[in-house]
């Protein structure tokens, strides 16, 4: 890792833990959850105004209460739209990689210049994905075989 994000590392919630599970990421402006459940969460109630059993405390206008324009009781909503939310992403294929474009002299040194600067520590050029059947976060999750299996380029031309 570069050296100003070596130590920078948080420990998330997963708010679809009932135990409270925390993940251990590095400290960046996007890795604000260690789910698309927290994720997705925190979308409904930040990005909507919607509260649900995961997120059940409602945000405040300018630190002021909203009781007397928001008369909905909390938790606003089950969180069903919250887990069909992260279904839908976690079915969400990658777009396929541009070969032809990837091949220019422009991309390549594109890419040249990504591993120059230390991009590659925390990003990477091809991500693959675990097998079907994989549990992963201490059971909360088994991936199913209709996801994408193999390797795919996140952030590629």
């Amino acid at each position: 890792m570069p050296p100003l994000s070596r130590q920078r590392l948080r420990r998330l919630p997963i708010a679809a833990s009932p135990s409270g599970l925390r993940k251990q990421w590095p400290m960046v402006w996007l890795n604000q959850h260690a789910s698309l459940v927290s994720f997705a969460a925190d979308a409904n109630l930040n990005e909507l105004g919607i509260t649900i059993p995961l997120r059940p405390t409602e945000n405040t206008s300018l630190g002021r209460p909203v009781d007397a324009f928001d008369t909905v009781p909390d938790p606003e909503d089950d969180g069903e739209d919250v887990e069909s939310f992260a279904r839908f992403m976690r079915a969400t294929k990658a777009p396929p990689r541009d070969e032809p474009l990837a091949a220019t002299e422009e991309a390549q040194a594109g890419s040249r210049l990504f591993d120059a600067i230390g991009c590659q520590h925390c990003h990477v050029g091809t991500i693959v994905t675990a097998p079907a059947g994989t549990v992963i976060n201490r059971g909360a999750f088994t991936r199913c075989a209709r996801l994408h299996s193999g390797g795919y380029a996140p952030a590629s031309a």
